[in-house]
């Protein structure tokens, strides 16, 4: 239970029902209930939070992934060295049907660099947008991070994802 977020809770269970693709992307300081918020809404069938561990190298993290994705999935995946290849293991898993997609802690994933951010995109615009079911929740509390590489991008994002792409920072209104 997310005490005080009842306005951000009402906004995502929104976004969770709607009958089109969505990106949404979370961000704030640390500790303050983000990925507790988003906890409340996934845990359907199909819907996966992808968890990313602060200081690991790119190779550990795409490692963490799959990990975390055989857990979900129930599944055992083929060794990948890149974001490119993990994706080509997900898209399968979340082309068709309804699903809440979070990769909590973002910029830990993408080692904090932009190379994530740019295949992202690709697979986002080209295939994962395409099923009106998906939800993915981009989420991170390196707020520099998320906001130059990902709000602000409009060479990262197009404007049609912008458009769609909501933004939840912490509001002190609604806490």
């Amino acid at each position: 239970m997310s005490i005080g977020r009842s306005y951000e809770l009402s906004l995502l269970r929104g976004i969770k029902s709607s009958k089109k693709s969505e990106l949404v992307i979370v961000y704030g300081r640390r500790r303050v209930g983000k990925s507790a918020l988003l906890d409340q809404i996934v845990g359907g069938v199909g819907d996966f939070t992808f968890e990313a561990i602060r200081g690991l190298s790119k190779k550990n993290q795409i490692h963490h992934f799959l990990k975390q994705l055989s857990v979900y999935t129930k599944m055992r995946f083929p060794q990948c060295q890149t974001w490119n290849e993990v994706f080509d293991v997900l898209t399968p898993l979340i082309s068709k049907g309804r699903h809440t997609v979070v990769f909590d802690e973002f910029p830990w994933m993408a080692s904090e660099q932009t190379e994530l951010v740019s295949i992202l995109k690709y697979y986002w615009d080209r295939q994962w947008k395409k099923n009106p079911g998906l939800k993915l929740i981009l989420c991170g509390s390196v707020a520099n991070f998320m906001l130059k590489h990902l709000v602000r991008s409009q060479a990262q994002f197009a404007s049609q994802q912008l458009s769609s792409t909501r933004h939840f920072p912490k509001n002190d209104d609604h806490t």
